[in-house]
């Protein structure tokens, strides 16, 4: 999961709200940790990934497969 930027090591949006959903992390927005409500709220938006999308990354991260962003 995730990719490396500037050598270090960052999540999309929809990586970093399946794992907050699995318990497997903590995000925190200004030194506040995040309920999974407003890690809805600020990480699923038009110009990120919609809550549809969202919802069928998750469901096949659900059932086992690998799911990775589009690289043309």
């Amino acid at each position: 999961m995730g990719f490396s930027e500037q050598g270090r090591q960052r999540l999309h949006p929809e990586e970093a709200l399946y794992l907050l959903e699995c318990g497997s992390i903590h995000l925190f927005h200004q030194d506040l940790p995040l309920s999974i409500q407003e890690a809805y709220q600020l990480l699923l938006t038009d110009h990120t990934v919609t809550f549809l999308q969202y919802q069928v990354f998750s469901h096949l991260k659900r059932l086992g497969y690998v799911v990775r962003r589009f690289q043309p």
